[in-house]
């Protein structure tokens, strides 16, 4: 009866030490793997030759020729000052360059490897190291390109909110980074033969937590991240947005700031502004314009078919102007409806102004000279007498002045009045 608890604690005290045997077992098997490499080598290089040393010759030069050959190509690639700094041809010249030394001896070492005899513990080792060189290599270059394509797209140098696209530049930086940092040491992990699932799993629950836990923040940021690279509008354009109309002042991190025709200024959260439809005025490289004008109905027709030439005449003498069409439309209420489209070939929206002022000042000049009235909203008001006849109501005017009275209805019995 008393020796049960003693064989549990036993068992459980087995149990806690299993992990510690473990770790010790490994770092001995580590130890020893390293003794026998250190142990292969010197037999190795103690019964070196001549062959041997040819091959580690060439495998220098090799080393020398690549390392040149990485200058002399990124030089080329770099180009002189006239090509731009984000030009693709100095991104592949920058990411050539971040070539890492070490890496290319590695490589040039595994190369030579099958020509210089090397023992198996040795030859085993010198890949498990060029393995572990290849995974960082290749980290540092996706780092380089990934980088060099965001300012790339994100326009660095041109103009635009410094302060805004630095801080943008540095979010991504950390992201990718990030990134890189972890997916290298996850490889090196499996390399390394240790089981790489339960760690995504346990990162993958800790993402999602995060992620739900800052949805807000991370929606404003990604959306301030999407408005600097795929610019659908940069600082200083005029948009339309939801109704609203302003320029912009500032794209944020989380806001962006909007100053309205009528000098208010309006912080719009990032994912709200890129969920309404958005204007963008100052991306237009033209504006088209339509603009109708009516005459009255006493318009002789022949001056009536002439009106689409003055039109025309009107838009096409003015300067950087394209003229597309006039005619006549329609039968108005109260007017001879004609519309007239041309194309102003400057986004600018006080010369679109002026160019439209001029045109229809010209217009107002042609219509006085040809004797042509435009039109307004008007109303005939027809009078009968009880029998349905026709009446002039200016003949009560004169009936009304030449008696002292007015005509006046029966209580509106008969319908009408008389004179």
């Amino acid at each position: 009866m008393q020796t049960m608890p003693t064989q549990q604690q036993d068992d459980s005290g087995g149990q806690e030490g299993e992990p510690v045997e473990s770790a010790g077992e490994t770092f001995t098997d580590v130890t020893e793997s390293l003794q026998e490499v250190g142990v292969s080598l010197t037999d190795w290089v103690t019964g070196i030759g001549q062959e041997e040393l040819l091959v580690i010759g060439v495998a220098v030069g090799a080393f020398v020729i690549l390392r040149l050959l990485r200058s002399v190509v990124a030089g080329l690639l770099k180009g002189g000052k006239k090509v731009p700094d984000l030009a693709w041809r100095k991104i592949i010249g920058r990411v050539l360059n971040s070539t890492h030394s070490f890496f290319i001896l590695i490589a040039c070492l595994v190369a030579a490897s099958p020509f210089l005899g090397l023992p198996d513990p040795a030859s085993g080792a010198l890949t498990v190291i060029f393995r572990i060189a290849l995974i960082i290599q290749a980290a540092l270059w996706i780092r380089k390109f990934a980088l060099a394509f965001v300012q790339r797209r994100a326009g660095v140098g041109k103009e635009g909110d410094p302060t805004t696209l630095a801080n943008a530049i540095s979010v991504v930086t950390v992201i990718i980074n990030v990134v890189v940092v972890a997916f290298t040491f996850l490889l090196l992990l499996q390399n390394a033969g240790i089981q790489i699932t339960p760690l995504l799993a346990g990162l993958g629950v800790g993402g999602l937590a995060i992620g739900l836990a800052a949805q807000g923040i991370f929606s404003d940021l990604f959306a301030a991240l999407s408005i600097i690279f795929d610019k659908p509008f940069e600082r200083g354009d005029f948009i339309d947005f939801d109704g609203t109309e302003g320029t912009i002042e500032k794209i944020g991190l989380r806001t962006t700031h909007i100053r309205s025709l009528t000098a208010e200024l309006l912080i719009v959260t990032n994912a709200k502004l890129l969920d309404t439809m958005i204007r963008n005025y100052r991306q237009m490289s033209e504006r088209r314009i339509f603009f109708n004008v009516g005459v009255t109905y006493q318009t002789p027709p022949d001056k009536a078919e002439k009106i689409p030439e003055m039109l025309k005449e009107a838009i096409e003498s003015q300067e950087d102007v394209r003229f597309d069409r006039a005619h006549f439309i329609d039968f108005g209420d109260s007017a001879l409806i004609y519309q007239a489209v041309y194309y102003v070939l400057s986004p600018d929206f006080v010369k679109y102004r002026n160019t439209h002022q001029a045109i229809t000042f010209k217009l107002f000049r042609k219509f006085a000279d040809e004797g042509l009235d435009f039109a307004f909203p008007t109303r005939t008001i027809h009078f009968s007498a009880p029998d349905g006849s026709g009446v002039d109501p200016r003949e009560f005017g004169a009936s009304a002045a030449n008696s002292g009275s007015m005509p006046v209805t029966d209580g509106g019995k008969s319908g009408g009045g008389e004179g």
